[in-house]
């Protein structure tokens, strides 16, 4: 019984770096994409273009949501692990 409950815990620990690991990566994403998005936004009005808020949002779901969930659902690369449980 304790070596399955121990084992349990193990995967669990596991399963939640591969998590911690897979959202730092899709927000390392996403920050400097929306970002750039920002920019492009600043320059349109700044230019005098007018761009309609369903545009926009369309823009920021195409670009920052489809390339982060390619991102999200990548395993857990060796040794990082450690490097999480460590630093917690």
């Amino acid at each position: 019984m304790r070596g399955r409950f121990y084992r349990n815990i193990e995967r669990a620990v596991e399963e939640g770096c591969t998590i911690y690991d897979n959202l730092r990566k899709a927000i390392m994403f996403i920050l400097p994409t929306n970002g750039a998005e920002g920019l492009v936004i600043l320059a349109a009005v700044v230019f005098g273009l007018v761009l309609p808020p369903v545009q926009i949002l369309w823009v920021n779901m195409v670009v920052a949501v489809t390339l982060a969930l390619l991102s999200v659902q990548q395993p857990l690369p060796a040794g990082v692990e450690s490097d999480v449980v460590s630093s917690v």
